[in-house]
């Protein structure tokens, strides 16, 4: 304060230092700065691969848990899927993997169990159904027996009254050959169609062995008539035949197509017992159906069906004969359903009743 140039001088000075310490701080804090930008970018970038790291751990986490769902969940249930499918497209012969030690592998030997259990109860409703079959078509036949013995008494008694006739020619003086010959010739034509007959019997009492062949079934329709003739002239009963001309082929089992209509015409006879006599009438005809399919009806003159059975008579063990069993109809739905084919039954405006049933022309998915 005594000396104020001095005073000037280190306020000077000190200003200059001021100036000088606060261009250092500056430069200092600048460069601070500079290294905390780059040290913040070092950890930004850091942190950045730590995250792309992460990233791509989940991403292969997340695909390697999915490999390990589709491997050992989604594919063994797809495999499932496929198995209860094919079994509703009737193949019984699936299998699935069982290697697999889990709850997945459980399920799989389970199913495959069941599947075996299937394809044995079917084989065995398979071989009961035939069996059934069989018994139907005896009792059947069995009804019939009066007409049979007739059918072969006749060419029997036939072929020993022409061997006597033979005999009586060979014993004159001077045998005339050309009646033995006759005779003889006549033997042959009977003993024929004895055999024809036992041939018929045989093919429908045999068990069966399911077949499909092509069928003509006009020529199926007649060989039953033909069976059954007998039968019809002891009822005193007629059988008319309306058959229409080239028919389509069909394909299907003969016995079985057989045994259908040889159970609805033993039907219609039965339902005319009680009609007067001259009026019982069986027709049997065949025409050609819409959808490409052959029409069979089988109609009488009996009374017909009480409308509140019309339904019933298909269903297993329903009759109303007190010696029926109940089988015929029902076993014939499922002959005429195997094939692919639908039947039913109507009554007639004029009295009397109608079956029919269709089959589809062609080859075909059946049996």
């Amino acid at each position: 304060q005594d000396n104020p140039e001095l005073s000037r001088q280190l306020e000077s000075r000190l200003q200059s230092q001021i100036l000088i310490k606060n261009q250092e701080l500056v430069t200092r804090v600048n460069r601070l700065e500079r290294k905390a930008e780059r040290e913040l970018l070092i950890i930004q970038k850091t942190i950045g691969w730590c995250v792309l790291g992460l990233i791509v751990a989940v991403c292969v986490s997340v695909m390697g848990l999915t490999f390990l769902v589709m491997r050992d969940v989604v594919r063994p249930f797809e495999n499932f899927i496929e198995g209860v499918e094919s079994i509703g497209k009737g193949n019984l012969d699936v299998r699935l993997d069982t290697e697999v030690r889990n709850e997945i592998g459980e399920l799989s030997r389970a199913f495959n169990r069941m599947v075996s259990r299937l394809k044995e109860a079917m084989l065995s409703q398979a071989h009961l159904q035939s069996e059934v079959r069989h018994l139907d078509r005896v009792a059947t036949i069995g009804t019939l027996s009066a007409a049979i013995a007739h059918e072969i008494n006749q060419p029997l008694a036939a072929i020993l009254s022409n061997a006597q006739a033979a005999l009586r020619f060979l014993n004159n003086e001077q045998p005339d050959l050309g009646q033995v010959r006759e005779a003889l010739h006549d033997i042959v034509s009977d003993d024929k169609h004895a055999g024809e007959v036992i041939r018929r019997l045989r093919m429908m009492l045999k068990k069966e062995e399911l077949k499909s062949e092509a069928l003509e079934i006009n020529d199926v329709i007649e060989e039953i008539v033909n069976m059954i003739q007998s039968e019809v002239i002891i009822k005193k009963a007629s059988i008319v035949m309306d058959l229409e001309e080239g028919m389509p082929v069909i394909y299907g089992d003969r016995i079985q197509i057989q045994q259908v209509i040889l159970n609805l015409l033993v039907n219609a006879m039965e339902e005319m017992t009680s009609q007067p006599e001259g009026t019982q009438e069986v027709s049997i005809s065949t025409r050609t159906g819409e959808a490409d399919s052959i029409l069979v009806s089988v109609s009488d003159s009996g009374p017909g069906i009480d409308g509140d059975n019309i339904e019933a008579i298909f269903e297993t063990f329903y009759t109303t004969k007190i010696t029926g069993t109940g089988m015929g109809l029902p076993i014939s739905r499922s002959i005429i359903e195997k094939h692919n084919g639908r039947i039913w039954a109507s009554n007639n405006p004029e009295g009397g009743a109608t079956f029919a049933f269709t089959l589809p022309t062609g080859k075909h998915d059946a049996l």
